[in-house]
């Protein structure tokens, strides 16, 4: 199963998500893409010189956040059955 590109998500309570976001830019020397979604709940680090933008924040409504992969495949089910058969869990069950 090939993975076409991954991107990294810092998922960080909506509550501290300007200050987390900061942080990270400042340590990461990016700068914040618009935000997205319906509650403008994702922003992307951009970074300089024409690097690849992959590390993108996410802001969570519950729980102390983490952080986790998203990987672009062309085929979804295919990818999660491999992975499960090579010892993965279902934590949450997503549409595409």
């Amino acid at each position: 199963m090939s993975i076409r590109w991954t991107y990294a998500f810092l998922d960080r309570p909506t509550a501290s998500f300007d200050r987390a976001h900061a942080f990270w830019t400042a340590v990461t020397d990016t700068r914040l893409s618009e935000f997205r979604g319906e509650r403008r709940e994702f922003v992307t680090l951009l970074p300089g010189g024409g690097a690849d933008a992959c590390v993108k924040a996410q802001g969570v409504d519950s729980g102390a956040g983490g952080a986790h992969l998203d990987f672009a495949v062309d085929d979804v089910p295919e990818f999660v059955k491999a992975a499960l058969r090579l010892g993965a869990d279902m934590a949450a069950e997503h549409e595409g």
